[in-house]
């Protein structure tokens, strides 16, 4: 459940594509991953206002499954704007809490070395905002999308959601 407001961030042409591409080679040298950046998510802007929060979520699969291909793997927070008071990011099963401050970013993995997703350690709330605004930028990492089968294809914990004949015409074109 979430009390807040999104807005999508487009990379195509941006400068912020070395910050996006810069992160998924951070994530890979200290996760092991291979995580390209064709077919992830876009950046993710959330705002938070007095009383908005975000209620205790798994970004990917927490219940210690195998890793589906296209399924979420890892996540990057970054502070834009912190509120005066409240808006802590809080791992609920794991005694975690943090504090942001603005131009400060949170990076979580919830992909083991051995494929198996997290056992709910990663499980994180967006404390409500007492006073003032919170902004973050959101990273939501994918293992195992790419140009061809891009995250849209897949929910979080990568469950297909769409069959060949509902692909997109550049990838139809590509078949």
């Amino acid at each position: 459940q979430q009390a807040s407001y999104n807005f999508y961030y487009q990379k195509d042409s941006d400068p912020l594509w070395p910050l996006f591409t810069r992160i998924l080679q951070l994530t890979n040298s200290h996760a092991g991953f291979n995580l390209e950046p064709s077919g992830q998510e876009d950046f993710t802007i959330i705002q938070y206002n007095p009383s908005d929060q975000y209620f205790p979520h798994c970004d990917g699969s927490c219940d210690g499954s195998m890793h589906l291909p296209g399924g979420r793997v890892a996540t990057a927070v970054m502070y834009c704007k912190v509120p005066e008071r409240g808006g802590a990011t809080t791992f609920t099963k794991s005694d975690l809490y943090i504090k942001p401050k603005a131009g400060m970013a949170t990076f979580f993995s919830y992909k083991g070395p051995d494929g198996r997703m997290d056992e709910g350690y990663t499980e994180h709330s967006g404390c409500p905002v007492i006073e003032g605004e919170k902004w973050i930028t959101t990273l939501w990492m994918r293992e195992g999308v790419s140009y061809y089968e891009p995250w849209t294809m897949f929910d979080p914990q990568g469950v297909k959601l769409l069959k060949p004949e509902d692909y997109g015409e550049h990838v139809k074109s590509e078949l």
